[in-house]
């Protein structure tokens, strides 16, 4: 029994390194190697454990699951009102314990597998949309898609590891004060007011060029090659993504990724390089923009997320994997985000300053509205209605809350 119970401590401390592991480098071929130094142990002793890598991230899905619905079953225990049951759901008061694997790469999961966690996390979603339903016919709660802001809300519950890699040095504590902010209150100071549609900040097209100009045509297959990388990367993960995938997936062969972007890290920084461009140009559009913050924020989110779900001219979605950026490019994302950071400070003091936001803690809702939309860019594939719904009610979230009254 003794050697039982050490087996299984041994079996858990391999789960929560790999865990942690995965919410760094994704599905690395290292990752074995990684783990077995970290634990001081040699790579056949995790054999012992897990048959193979596949086995391996499965146990660490469907442990972070089991946590999950720890969490949740102790929020729902713990208080006695929907708002206080979901506020204690979103609250890290376990942050000193072992880190859960974020849902991420399921794809790299073999179909079977895959859809054992698939349902694992609908159930999840199904008894935080049940929680929502209840408050909308209770008049507490407004009538969002109850299925996309349980999303949501797994999203910001999952967020704090996240932010911590690509923003390194950000103060985590504020997620949890301004997720609760943005789920329960919104930005809006008149809550009632629907924001104005504004036309996209930084519009994103599918590649086109010139058949005559040989220097268009290369620049045409070169973003066409970063949208297909990035759609890859988005749904199955960097880690888990071969440069196989990619090419199959524009009909090219491998060499001809090399040719116009090079190796997979050349590829995962390319990525990340246009991902950034286009955030920071939706940040730089929308201070310049002269309409009112509120429409301002509904506009950026509305874009971020469709951008990085769109197959056609899809963005990379900051999520894990930063751990595969080379040494240069790591120290590039940590500037991007204080420009990012900085930049929707300002638009926030703006909002509040002309009357369009409510006073908000503006250091904690710029660390947090990420968390809102970081999971859209990792759903299934979906039609262009349901991609353009998601981005729809997830801005309407940030902007206007879950709550109806104050």
């Amino acid at each position: 029994m003794q050697t039982t119970a050490r087996s299984r401590n041994r079996e858990q401390q391999i789960l929560d390194v790999a865990s942690r592991h995965l919410n760094t480098m994704g599905v690395s071929v290292e990752w074995f190697g990684e783990i077995a130094a970290e634990l001081g142990l040699t790579r056949p002793a995790i054999y012992k454990y897990f048959v193979d890598r596949e086995d391996l991230l499965f146990r660490c899905y469907a442990d972070a699951c089991d946590a999950v619905d720890a969490r949740l079953d102790a929020a729902i225990r713990s208080t006695s009102g929907i708002v206080e049951a979901l506020s204690a759901f979103l609250a890290s008061d376990d942050a000193a314990g072992p880190e859960p694997a974020v849902l991420s790469e399921m794809m790299a999961l073999p179909p079977e597998k895959r859809d054992l966690i698939w349902s694992r996390q609908r159930a999840i979603v199904e008894r935080l949309s049940k929680l929502i339903q209840a408050g909308i016919a209770a008049n507490l709660f407004r009538p969002l898609d109850p299925v996309v802001v349980s999303h949501a809300i797994l999203g910001m519950a999952s967020w704090t590891p996240i932010y911590g890699r690509w923003a390194p040095g950000a103060n985590l504590d504020l997620i949890d004060v301004g997720s609760r902010e943005i789920l329960f209150q919104g930005l809006a100071a008149d809550r009632s007011a629907s924001p104005a549609k504004l036309a996209p900040f930084a519009p994103l097209a599918a590649p086109q060029a010139d058949i005559f100009n040989r220097q268009a045509v290369d620049a045409a297959k070169r973003e066409g090659i970063l949208i297909a990388a990035s759609f890859q990367f988005n749904r199955r993960g960097i880690g888990a993504t071969r440069m196989e995938d990619v090419a199959a997936a524009l009909g090219l062969s491998k060499r001809a990724i090399y040719h116009h972007i090079g190796q997979k890290q050349d590829l995962i920084d390319a990525c990340v390089e246009r991902a950034y461009a286009y955030f920071l140009g939706v940040m730089e559009a929308a201070e310049l923009s002269d309409a009112p913050r509120l429409a301002v924020i509904y506009a950026a989110v509305r874009d971020i997320v469709w951008a990085a779900s769109e197959p056609t001219v899809c963005v990379l979605a900051p999520h894990v994997g930063f751990g595969l950026l080379s040494v240069g490019e790591r120290e590039a994302v940590g500037d991007y985000a204080l420009q990012l950071a900085d930049g929707y400070r300002r638009i926030l003091e703006r909002g509040v300053a002309e009357g369009s936001l409510r006073p908000i803690p503006i250091d904690a809702v710029v660390a947090s509205l990420p968390g809102v939309f970081s999971w859209a860019a990792n759903s299934p594939e979906q039609t262009p209605e349901v991609r353009m719904h998601i981005a729809d009610q997830l801005a309407t979230l940030a902007t206007h809350g879950l709550c109806v009254g104050d």
